[in-house]
C-alpha cells in the first residue's frame, strides 16, 4: 500500500475501555510494519494480530482501520510502523530488466526509513537544524 507517504506515523489515540476502531493515515509496505502499543511512554504494552475481543490483540478491519479493546486514556493508543531495514523491497539480479515499479518500492522503503528516524530523533529532542539548538 502506497501513495502518499506525507501523512507519517505515529497516530495516537485515545482508549474507550471497549472495542473501537481507530483509524490511520500513514502508508505502509507490509501489514507487519504496523506496530500497536497500549498504555504510556516507558509503560506500552504491544499488542499482537488476533481478535479485538481477546486482550492485548487487534485484528485490521480494512487498510487503515485497526479495531481494539484498550483501558480509557488519553493518548494511550499507539499505532506506528516499523520498515524492514535489512532486506531491500526489491532485489536486482544481474542479466534482468529493472521496473519502475520496482525502483518506486526500494525508494519508498527508503523514505518510509527516513520518516521513522526523523521521528526518533524529533522524540528525542533532536528536530532542529544543525545549530539551530546546539546539536552540530
Amino acid at each position: 500500500m502506497a501513495a502518499n507517504t506525507c501523512n507519517q506515523p505515529p497516530f495516537r489515540g485515545n482508549g474507550t475501555g471497549a472495542q473501537a476502531d481507530y483509524v490511520f493515515g500513514f502508508e505502509y509496505i507490509n501489514r507487519a510494519d504496523v506496530e500497536v502499543y497500549v498504555g504510556e511512554p516507558g509503560n506500552w504494552t504491544q499488542f499482537t494480530e488476533g481478535n479485538a475481543a481477546n486482550a492485548n490483540e487487534y485484528q485490521w478491519q480494512n487498510a487503515t482501520t485497526i479495531r481494539l479493546n484498550a483501558a480509557t486514556g488519553t493518548d494511550n493508543v499507539l499505532i506506528t510502523r516499523e520498515t524492514d531495514r535489512c532486506d531491500p523491497a526489491v532485489e536486482f539480479f544481474a542479466g534482468t530488466s529493472i521496473r519502475a515499479e520496482d525502483l518506486n518500492a526500494n525508494q519508498e522503503q527508503t523514505l518510509m526509513l527516513i520518516q521513522e528516524m526523523s521521528a526518533t530523533l524529533s522524540a528525542n529532542g533532536m528536530d532542529q537544524p544543525p545549530g539551530s539548538d546546539g546539536i552540530t
